[in-house]
């Protein structure tokens, strides 16, 4: 198999893109708040409006900074290289579908796990097919996490970058873990934010306005922040470049979420 350089986009994020995901992610709900959508059509339904904007402009600069696709392998390494990366990225998500299963207090008080992966886990095992060989042809081929975990499922355990790894799986852990933890506080509280008076931002300045205020700035944050989970892709040079990998930092971050943090919080600071 022949071994080609990996070559990324660089990024080109602009100042305004912040603005057309919060003008996005309002103009929906005010169109679809009085609709006869059920709250979990609504959020994604929102979610999908701020996606395809940012998929479109970010496909649109990819094709403005790299014109030219390097030179690429023929078609049969092409998928065999593809195949193998598959291989690697659907261990990692089905490893965290087992650490969803084995903790049953995140199946029974927080069911965001299961609700996630039966709605995306059948499209996202499609999906991922083409962009695997999109990007593989467009970027040229680079040996990551996808394909030495795929290596190391399928049996073969030599040269095995294990740093890039242990990497990849804590990547995909981290998105795995709290694209869920995201989406369901967006399903859990569709239905209160539909029923609020959001007139009362505009009126004096009360608890009731500021309360209401930092509730519209929270749910445009949530709403702006699960994209990001989909959209962490080499494709657009976006991708997950570190992450910690110290225990300490891993149990405070998964100590501010539900359900730890309700324990946490009524033991230690009660």
């Amino acid at each position: 198999m022949s071994q080609h350089t990996p070559f990324l986009p660089q990024s080109v994020a602009r100042w305004y893109d912040p603005f057309i995901t919060i003008f996005v992610c309002i103009s929906a709900f005010v169109l679809l708040r009085h609709s006869e959508l059920s709250n979990q059509s609504l959020v994604f339904i929102i979610l999908a409006a701020i996606i395809a904007p940012m998929f479109f402009f970010e496909f649109l600069r990819l094709n403005q900074r790299i014109p030219l696709r390097p030179d690429a392998c023929d078609l049969h390494a092409l998928a065999r290289i593809v195949a193998i990366k598959w291989v690697g990225v659907m261990a990692v998500v089905c490893g965290s579908l087992f650490l969803w299963w084995l903790f049953p207090l995140y199946r029974t008080r927080v069911n965001c796990g299961t609700l996630v992966f039966q709605y995306f886990m059948p499209y996202f095992a499609v999906v991922l097919i083409p962009y695997l060989f999109y990007t593989e042809w467009r970027l040229g081929t680079c040996n990551d996490y996808a394909w030495h975990i795929g290596r190391l499922w399928l049996g073969r355990r030599d040269q095995i970058d294990w740093g890039s790894v242990r990497d990849g799986a804590l990547s995909m852990l981290v998105r795995t873990i709290f694209l869920p933890f995201n989406l369901c506080f967006l399903l859990s509280n569709m239905g209160k934010w539909r029923a609020m008076d959001w007139s009362l931002i505009l009126g004096d300045p009360t608890p009731v306005s500021h309360s209401y205020l930092m509730q519209a700035i929270y749910a445009v944050l949530i709403f702006a922040i699960v994209p990001g989970y989909v959209f962490s892709l080499r494709l657009f040079n976006t991708h997950t470049r570190n992450i910690d990998r110290t225990w300490m930092a891993w149990i405070v971050t998964m100590a501010c979420y539900a359900p730890l943090n309700t324990g946490i919080w009524s033991l230690w600071f009660s």
